[in-house]
């Protein structure tokens, strides 16, 4: 049962993985994985040797904003746009990029989530992004669709 205790715990450094702790989002995923992003990009929880592992497929690039989108894939929200990963034969490959050619703007996501339709929305300084995967289509919801505002705080989005 739960009782709250501190199950592990990883100070900044090189040793635990984290580097600086530079951290912009912390994930579980659903197969129970402890994922993280920020300044040095994605990391995963290695829970042999207890402390993250890069994942280089990724690059290095600040991620600010990641969410799963099943067991095997997976979004991030670079300055430079969104990026879906897909694990194939136990190796993260990039399947889609959407940037600024598709209209994505150019800044940190606030909070980023995938719908059951597979849509992902992403908060925005510059407001509410919806992207279909399936259409390629991104959506900019705005003042005008009942948002009581075009920017969004930090971490703040939720899918109901």
């Amino acid at each position: 049962p739960a009782t709250g205790r501190v199950l592990l715990d990883l100070p900044a450094g090189a040793g635990s993985g984290l580097g600086s702790a530079d951290i912009e989002t912390l994930a579980i995923s659903p197969r129970g994985e402890v994922w993280v992003a920020g300044e040095d990009g994605v990391a995963v929880l290695d829970p042999v040797h207890q402390r993250f592992r890069a994942v280089p497929a990724m690059g290095g690039e600040r991620v600010y904003a990641l969410a799963f989108d099943g067991r095997d894939a997976l979004w991030l929200q670079r300055q430079s746009g969104l990026e879906r990963y897909q694990r194939q034969a136990g190796r993260w490959v990039r399947s889609q990029r959407v940037g600024p050619a598709e209209g994505m703007p150019a800044v940190g996501a606030a909070g980023l989530r995938v719908d059951a339709g597979g849509r992902v929305w992403v908060s925005t300084p510059r407001g509410l992004q919806r992207w279909d995967p399936r259409s390629r289509v991104l959506r900019r919801h705005a003042g005008s669709d009942s948002a009581a505002s075009q920017e969004y705080l930090d971490r703040a989005i939720a899918l109901t």
